[in-house]
């Protein structure tokens, strides 16, 4: 089968911002693979989200600056391998929640080749304080989040009831999704 490598669509809503892998043609994709504005930013909103991931790695900032530029082997809104299009072959949903500082496609590798075995891989930036970037659509404007590590002065409850209230968060994002 001529799967190879998927692209990605992202999603504004009330909902936390996702990003969508799924399998796409070899042939189709060889085409437009090293033409950078067909292929997506490993960091949505570039130099915001190295912002926030060094947030989440103290001292190192500057570090993060390249990643604004840099792009994942991904190509955005293509189409679909014919084979799941056409629905001659089912495509298997996964829901990948990243972990602490990384969002959405920092994981790319893995949900690309997840999605090259013919998953759609729904990747999600979690709004509960642990991705390094998202624009809160629910504010008017939109505001910037960045990542935030718990901080025993400001806040009120123990690291593990910090990270609980992380999981509890992400829980009810996920099942939304689901819904």
């Amino acid at each position: 089968m001529s799967i190879f490598i998927l692209m990605f669509r992202c999603e504004k809503s009330r909902k936390a911002p996702v990003t969508v892998f799924y399998p796409v043609d070899k042939a189709e994709y060889d085409k437009f693979k090293h033409k950078s504005s067909r292929n997506v930013s490993r960091t949505p909103k570039g130099v915001w989200t190295a912002y926030g991931i060094s947030k989440g790695i103290v001292g190192i900032s500057s570090l993060f600056k390249y990643f604004k530029e840099e792009r994942i082997q991904a190509l955005n809104n293509h189409p679909m391998h014919t084979d799941f299009a056409d629905n001659k072959q089912k495509l298997r949903p996964v829901l990948f929640s990243p972990g602490l500082v990384f969002g959405r496609t920092g994981y790319s590798g893995i949900c690309r080749e997840l999605a090259s075995h013919g998953m759609m891989v729904y990747a999600i930036d979690h709004t509960d304080n642990s991705c390094p970037f998202y624009e809160d659509v629910t504010q008017e404007p939109p505001a910037a989040v960045y990542y935030t590590d718990y901080d025993q002065i400001r806040d009120t409850c123990s690291l593990e009831g910090y990270r609980q209230r992380q999981m509890s968060d992400r829980s009810v994002q996920l099942i939304h999704y689901l819904g």
